[in-house]
């Protein structure tokens, strides 16, 4: 009776192994340099992150209520208290308010009626060269037939920095306002949400085909051994 060896010899890894083990090494590498690139790029993409002038006041997302020591307010100006709201109003034309604000949104608190009249909101982006960026001028008509206090949208979608931003009062009418609401959207976790999710799951399949490829180039075999 002859006896057979079950021991089965392992397969030598050929160049075409080698070179798929190469290849998905290689994979992996480039998608940890990609990973690494993304989370160094992403927060100065998608948050108002950058650099500030030393020095200068600027507001940050949120509501911030009038006056503020932060806002700068040329003319005469005044504060009323209206119930429980305070304003900051003036009734002259070319009076001024200007600030900057960190955010990609604006809005204004303001009390609206007979007696108030048009507004020019100016936004300037903060960038390197200050002469090239442009000048976003918003009219707003604050006159309404009753009088009532709101919060008007001035701009959306703005690009995530340091924005300058002056309100001028155009004529002899009321301007009132209440509050200053400056919005970050979309925020850092949801921009990164799409890119980390991809990039990890990504990964993980260049991971599990390494791994494959590493069991084969060393001989590994899961398929079981007939008894």
């Amino acid at each position: 009776m002859q006896m057979q060896d079950s021991i089965r010899e392992r397969p030598m890894p050929d160049r075409t192994t080698h070179a798929s083990l190469w290849e998905a090494t290689v994979r992996v590498i480039l998608l940890l340099l990609a990973l690494t690139w993304w989370s160094s790029v992403l927060p100065r993409v998608t948050s108002a992150g950058r650099i500030l002038t030393e020095g200068v006041p600027v507001l940050r997302p949120g509501t911030i209520m009038l006056p503020d020591p932060r806002i700068e307010a040329t003319g005469d100006w005044v504060v009323q208290l209206v119930g429980d709201t305070r304003f900051l109003s003036t009734r002259a034309a070319d009076d001024r308010l200007r600030f900057r604000f960190l955010g990609t949104s604006l809005a204004l608190t303001v009390r609206m009626g007979p007696d108030a009249g048009p507004v020019v909101v100016s936004i300037v982006a903060d960038t390197a060269d200050s002469v090239g960026s442009p000048t976003i001028e918003i009219p707003l008509d604050l006159e309404r037939s009753v009088t009532r206090v709101t919060t008007v949208t001035v701009a959306e979608g703005l690009a995530p920095r340091v924005h300058t931003v002056e309100i001028r009062n155009t004529e002899d009418a009321e301007l009132a306002l209440s509050a200053v609401v400056i919005g970050n959207t979309p925020g850092i976790w949801w921009a990164w949400i799409g890119p980390v999710v991809i990039g990890l799951l990504a990964l993980a399949a260049a991971f599990f085909r390494w791994w494959l490829a590493l069991a084969t180039a060393l001989g590994w075999s899961f398929r079981s051994v007939p008894q």
